[in-house]
């Protein structure tokens, strides 16, 4: 994409650097990812861009888990774009998990959240996208990780929940 980290300060403080070094082939590439990032808040101010973009994974699928929980989740006039979005992080999970973004790591939030949403429309996702983040009776968000988050294990349960494994 261009990015450092998916983050647009980030980039563009990397970009700052980056001409002071002549010329580079990724200070275009980091131009066009600012732009697209800029034009993505639809805010029509140029240099206003979100913190973090694109979160193409994120959104959707945490959008839906909040739908579950607030008992909307198979309302028919959301029927539609649930399935939508269902599809594509059914096509999109693969054996290392989901992270908030396409190009992103995968970590065990992200995928717990993916894997509950996915049994909640009825699909049945096989748990080994989250269970290489499992470090004995925990899970970390992110391999490496010192501490483990209270709510990544929260979501994990609930998705080794819904999926009927112990």
């Amino acid at each position: 994409y261009g990015s450092i980290g998916i983050s647009p300060a980030a980039t563009a403080a990397w970009r700052a650097h980056a001409v002071t070094q002549g010329s580079m082939p990724q200070v275009g590439r980091a131009d066009a990812y600012l732009q697209a990032a800029s034009r993505a808040t639809r805010s029509g101010i140029e240099g206003v861009v979100p913190n973090v973009w694109p979160i193409n994974v994120f959104e959707p699928c945490w959008s839906l888990y909040t739908l579950h929980l607030a008992g909307l989740f198979a309302h028919p006039a959301l029927a539609e774009a649930v399935r939508v979005i269902v599809a594509q992080l059914d096509a999109r999970l693969g054996v290392r998990g989901l992270g908030p973004a396409l190009h992103f790591a995968a970590d065990a939030d992200d995928t717990a959240v993916a894997l509950c949403v996915l049994r909640l429309a009825g699909r049945d996702p096989a748990d080994d996208a989250l269970r290489h983040f499992e470090i004995g009776e925990l899970f970390v968000t992110f391999p490496g990780e010192r501490n483990a988050s209270v709510s990544t294990n929260i979501h994990a349960l609930h998705a080794l929940r819904l999926l009927g494994k112990p």
